[in-house]
């Protein structure tokens, strides 16, 4: 009983804190290489949040909540359109490997993923200096 009230309450961290992020600005994330940390769990959620970004646009975000032997991490992935196009998908119970800058939030850590490990396949998400993969590209539109 104990292990099910200490999950939903990591569920709950991690939900308000991915809607601590998507009331953030959403100007380019605090990606710091010296910062990268690699961790390696189980989803337990995949959700699209939205927030205000520059000039007070609407952006939306993947995020997702990865249970790690230490506890449950939120990873900022990037915006849903670039998964979409690159046929990129997560699903709930699935084991992967996330390397991404460490940041912390008001209510935890959260890592800004630059690379996954997905089974045999690796998804590149940012360069070594942190420029995202979707960078200059014209996403969810006809090009």
């Amino acid at each position: 009983m104990l292990k099910i009230v200490a999950g939903c309450l990591s569920v709950l961290l991690i939900l308000v804190g991915c809607t601590w992020v998507a009331a953030q600005p959403m100007g380019p994330p605090d990606f710091s290489p010296q910062k990268l940390v690699t961790v390696k769990g189980t989803v337990v959620l995949v959700q699209e949040q939205s927030g205000a970004g520059p000039g007070g646009a609407r952006h939306t975000i993947l995020m997702l909540s990865l249970k790690t032997d230490t506890g449950v991490v939120a990873v900022h992935l990037g915006p849903p359109a670039y998964f979409k196009e690159e046929k990129i998908s997560f699903k709930e119970g699935e084991v992967l490997e996330v390397t991404g800058a460490q940041i912390t939030t008001p209510t935890g850590i959260m890592l800004l993923a630059s690379q996954i490990k997905q089974g045999d396949r690796l998804i590149k998400l940012r360069d070594e200096q942190g420029n995202p993969a979707w960078q200059g590209r014209r996403l969810g539109r006809s090009q």
